[in-house]
């Protein structure tokens, strides 16, 4: 069972304000700097000033302010601190985003498809031959056999075609390939053994507000339609989406897209493994569960077979004991004839095959069932 997360107490991240660095403790809760911050002013708590951060990494002691008493019945919980796992996880993912970012150069959307990527040229042809378009959206028909996962209107399918291109081919130098689920028809984007699903869909709207006066029924389709908006959306174990906006189109966008896939592929990667030693360490405790649950039912069974053997014994040795009594008394009395004799052999013989140390054979009851005549028939 996982350990279940506390809270740091307030005079706990007090005493981390003014010994840690800040940046360190932003790894340590796994939080950006502004959530942090709020969360020092909700928790009323001196936080040093930003020119004595490198100080205090260097190792430098300052003299804190007070703490104030909090006036409430109790203060708010604080941030809670990530496990080792999830701060390997997120440094892992860190370092590889740096890498990318090293690694990638600024991308350039052209202005029309030069040498398109496979998929891209796959799609383009499926997309323009068809005359079809979705009526409830105004957009395309996406889900076409070996054709990129494409929602647009016909408006704007050439311009994402290009940004689907552009982005294919940037990831394509990170060894990040693009391929087409048979069964499902999705777009997956591979990198070893990990694989992720893409999707470029156009944002719609309502195309008019319905006239007043007029009942909705079931089955009316709202009319909508498309905005020349995009989005792009990258689902693995967790999700992505980068939107369209006027200011900044996913054109000037694509290298931090191209450097969050390769972030979501690091984070799966890692997540799959926790996955997979949670999974071994799960095994592991359930085979434990299960041989000590063996064990037991093993003790108990032989516990039941001793007090057994042990009632046994006891019942042979009264035995015993009865026969040795009647033996003196006709030896005292001079009545041991043929009769006795032949009793106390048998009373001894039944001792013995009752006696769970001697474990003698009995002619009688070790032998054959008896078999029950059969009704003969002519």
């Amino acid at each position: 069972m996982l350990p279940i997360p506390t809270p740091t107490s307030r005079e706990a991240l007090y005493q981390e304000l003014w010994t840690r660095p800040i940046p360190e403790l932003l790894n340590r809760y796994g939080v950006c700097e502004l959530t942090f911050l709020t969360t020092c002013r909700r928790l009323h708590l001196p936080v040093p000033a930003r020119p004595l951060w490198p100080r205090i990494a260097a190792g430098e002691r300052f003299q804190p302010p007070p703490l104030s008493p909090w006036e409430g019945r109790r203060p708010p919980a604080g941030p809670i601190p990530l496990s080792d796992t999830e701060m390997a996880r997120r440094m892992a993912v860190k370092a590889a985003a740096a890498a990318a970012q090293e690694r990638q150069q600024p991308i350039t959307v052209p202005d029309r498809l030069l040498d398109p990527h496979p998929l891209v040229k796959a799609t383009a042809t499926a997309l323009r031959q068809t005359g079809n378009t979705d009526r409830a959206e105004g957009t395309l028909p996406n889900m076409l056999t070996g054709a990129l996962d494409i929602r647009v209107s016909r408006g704007c399918l050439d311009r994402a075609l290009r940004i689907a291109d552009t982005l294919l081919k940037a990831l394509a130098l990170h060894d990040i390939t693009a391929g087409i689920d048979p069964k499902t028809g999705t777009t997956q984007l591979r990198s070893g053994d990990i694989t992720l699903t893409l999707a470029i869909s156009e944002q719609i709207v309502a195309a008019a507000r319905r006239p007043p006066g007029r009942r909705t029924t079931v089955g009316d389709a709202i009319p909508v339609r498309p905005t020349a908006m995009l989005t792009i959306t990258v689902r693995g174990w967790v999700q992505r989406q980068w939107h369209d906006a006027s200011k900044t189109p996913l054109e000037r966008r694509l290298r931090g897209i191209v450097i969050g896939i390769i972030e979501l592929i690091e984070e799966q990667r890692h997540r799959q493994a926790e996955h997979q030693t949670r999974e071994s360490e799960m095994e592991a405790a359930q085979s434990r569960y299960q041989a000590a649950v063996r064990q037991r039912s093993e003790e108990a069974d032989r516990l039941r077979g001793l007090l057994r053997d042990a009632v046994r014994l006891e019942r042979a040795n009264r035995i015993r004991a009865l026969a040795s009594a009647v033996e003196a008394q006709a030896t005292a009395q001079g009545t041991l004839d043929d009769a006795k004799r032949n009793w106390l052999d048998w009373a001894r013989g039944k001792a013995d095959w009752i006696d769970p140390v001697t474990k003698a054979a009995d002619p009688v009851l070790d032998g054959p069932e008896p078999k029950r005549p059969q009704l003969w028939r002519a």
